[in-house]
């Protein structure tokens, strides 16, 4: 059996068994890995079955236009929104306070949120995020918060204001299911 059929039948038993309980759920789908290509027939198969692209991806710079190239061709193949359903921007912490990420300071990591979801809300597409590590503990040792649960306010200012004004920047994109 070729992968292509495995795949078929693999989203098709998971759709059919969700629709069988639940007409009305929403199917996200497979957590697609944003940082790896996914083969251009899975997402041809996947589309036939589920309702939104899950997608996990950290970006690797601060320019956020080959996510934004990759989101945007893998929209053209399926015809589906796109959640980002797992991003966050690394910064050196209290439990990992020598962490090497993108950004040195909390501030800058609300700055790069804010350029994130700015690029990503402008597209018609992309329907929303979730942020990865709320409250840091020892074995994430990255968060928006610390292990006491007091905020890394340079952070969670910046993200605050933009998810403020989230609905006004989406407005401004118009969704299509395809292109």
């Amino acid at each position: 059996m070729a992968l292509k059929e495995i795949a078929q039948r693999y989203y098709r038993v998971l759709h059919d068994s969700i629709r069988r309980y639940d007409k009305n759920h929403l199917i996200l789908g497979d957590r697609y890995d944003g940082n790896r290509d996914t083969p251009d027939f899975i997402l041809e198969v996947a589309k036939e079955t589920i309702d939104v692209l899950s997608i996990q991806y950290f970006p690797q710079s601060l320019s956020f236009e080959s996510m934004k190239e990759k989101f945007a061709r893998w929209h053209k193949i399926t015809g589906k929104p796109i959640l980002l359903a797992d991003t966050g921007i690394i910064a050196p912490t209290k439990l990992a306070p020598d962490r090497i990420g993108l950004v040195k300071t909390h501030a800058e990591r609300g700055k790069a949120y804010r350029e994130l979801a700015e690029n990503m809300f402008s597209e018609p597409y992309f329907i929303g995020l979730h942020w990865f590590a709320y409250l840091e503990n020892r074995a994430r040792r990255n968060g928006l918060k610390d292990d006491l649960d007091l905020p890394y306010e340079d952070a969670v200012k910046k993200i605050r204001e933009f998810n403020q004004r989230v609905y006004h920047v989406a407005e401004n994109a118009k969704f299509s299911t395809s292109e």
